[in-house]
Parts: structure tokens; C-alpha cells; sequence
């Protein structure tokens, strides 16, 4: 069975083979990790499905790109975080954690994208601290909801309980 060139949703196909090499079907040629990355750089949305199972495998895929990446630029995630991400894998909050880390970096890019936009380095420079402050504060109010949503679920269950 031949994989599609895109989902119906417009999403470009990269088929997985055992092998571990990937195909482009959209550009009928094979992609190394260094493609798919440029494809994230680009903004094109893609899926990676493994040939044998059809299943996506994407998130799996990405991970080895961070895994490689490690290797070359040791310095980005420390170990300290690494080992901090994995310990919340098995914690009730784990997927609180994931939103929060998510929500985290999208304020980071709309920040990063501000500092980018700004030519002039002075305002840059006074500009990023305010920026900066203002990330913050919106990672703690989030962590702050997170907070609550996970309170008042113990709260509900220690009440069902009784």
C-alpha cells in the first residue's frame, strides 16, 4: 500500500521505514533529520508514519532529533532538566507539566519574535527585560490555574470519597 503525498488536512507525509530512513512523499526523495528541521524552521506542517504499522510516529521522530541535537549542543537542555522532565513521566501532574512547558514556549517565541522585530539594539536591550518580566509572570499565572484546576480536582475526589 502506497502512503499518501499529504493528509487530507494538507499536512505533508514523511514515510518511516524500518531502516530508519524517512521519505518525503511530497518531494519524492529521502529526508534526513537536518530536512526536518528545516521543514520546522519553515512552518510546514508534516506527519511521520511508520511503513510497517501506518501509525504516526512523529513525536517519536522529533525526539531524536532532540536526542541528536544533545549530542552536538550539550548545553541547551542541561541534564538537570532532562532528569527533571522524566521524573514528571510518572507523576499525576506530568501532563499539567507538559501543558505548562508548552505554554511556556509559545510566550518564549511570541517574546523571541518581538526582540527579533526590533532593529535597534538600545531598545532591544530595555525592551527584552520588560519582556522578559512579562514572561515570567504569565508562566506563573498559568502554573497558578494549573494549580487550581489540580487542587480542586483532589478536593472533589477526597469529597466523593466520604
Amino acid at each position: 500500500m502506497r502512503a499518501k503525498k499529504q493528509s487530507e488536512d494538507g499536512i505533508r507525509i514523511i514515510t518511516k521505514y524500518p531502516n530508519r530512513r524517512l521519505y518525503d512523499r511530497t518531494d519524492s526523495q529521502y529526508i534526513p533529520f537536518a530536512g526536518l528541521k528545516k521543514l520546522i524552521g519553515e512552518g510546514v506542517a508534516f506527519k511521520v508514519i511508520d511503513e510497517k504499522t501506518n501509525e504516526d510516529v512523529t513525536r517519536i521522530v522529533l525526539t531524536q532529533i532532540i536526542s541528536e541535537e544533545s549530542i552536538e549542543n550539550n548545553q541547551f537542555l542541561s541534564e538537570n532538566l532532562l532528569k527533571q522532565i522524566i521524573k514528571f513521566y510518572e507523576n499525576p501532574m506530568g501532563v499539567a507539566m507538559g501543558l505548562f512547558l508548552e505554554n511556556a514556549m509559545n510566550n518564549f517565541i511570541a517574546i523571541q519574535s518581538q526582540v527579533s522585530n526590533n532593529s535597534q539594539v538600545g531598545i532591544l536591550n530595555a525592551n527584552f527585560s520588560e519582556l522578559f518580566e512579562e514572561l515570567l509572570k504569565k508562566n506563573q499565572e498559568y502554573l497558578k490555574e494549573i494549580q487550581k484546576i489540580f487542587i480542586s480536582g483532589v478536593e472533589r475526589n477526597s469529597n466523593f470519597k466520604q
